[in-house]
């Protein structure tokens, strides 16, 4: 029963990880957000009009983006047992992340805030919130360069996870490796398309 209970918690802290890195990486990435709605209003190019970054100077600059995505525990988990059905319930977990990227193409670097905040409701996430509110704060406490805070709020049963990101050296080559090779700007230079695991992203030139 002890190591049963101890696997659980594992996978409680693994979805907790997950979901609040989904939320940084899901940034913009929303499917039910048309090709009209993503365009600026003085942005004419079109969903085709998109060229590789091939330099540090096209990033140049501060880009920024936001998401808001709702997702099943149970559609996580590799395979949702009978157990973990009993233990957790049908809890649904919705994300919101911001992030905020700042190239410096002179200095070859990158920096930036990501905020991702993840609610959960339904299923048995008043009986188990202590365990999730504890888990959370251990990514906090695990962050050797303490660049990550979680704070948790016990009312709406949300945990948000702001990471800072200090500048580092960047390279098109690392961005590629980030990134799946699939960097992408839109030709008038206003927008940033990045996919992650087939998540598109998009981020706007601010």
């Amino acid at each position: 029963m002890e190591t049963t209970q101890k696997w659980n918690k594992w996978f409680l802290l693994g979805i907790v990880a997950m979901v609040l890195a989904f939320g940084m990486l899901a940034v913009s990435c929303d499917d039910t957000t048309t090709t009209a709605e993503r365009e600026d209003v003085n942005d004419t190019t079109t969903t085709a009009e998109w060229e590789d970054v091939t330099s540090l100077a096209q990033l140049n600059g501060t880009w920024k983006g936001s998401n808001s995505q709702t997702i099943s525990l149970k559609d996580q988990s590799i395979e949702w047992t009978d157990e973990l059905e009993a233990e957790y319930g049908d809890i649904s977990v919705t994300t919101n992340g911001e992030s905020t990227m700042i190239f410096d193409a002179s200095a070859s670097t990158m920096s930036g805030v990501m905020i991702s905040t993840a609610t959960y409701s339904g299923g048995n996430i008043a009986e188990i919130w202590a365990d999730v509110k504890t888990i959370a704060e251990m990514l906090s406490s695990e962050d050797e360069d303490g660049t990550i805070t979680v704070t948790a709020n016990d009312t709406n049963h949300s945990i948000t996870m702001k990471m800072n990101m200090n500048p580092m050296p960047i390279s098109l080559d690392d961005l590629a490796a980030a990134y799946g090779g699939s960097l992408q700007i839109n030709q008038n230079g206003t927008k940033l398309k990045m996919t992650v695991n087939s998540i598109e992203t998009i981020l706007i030139k601010q």
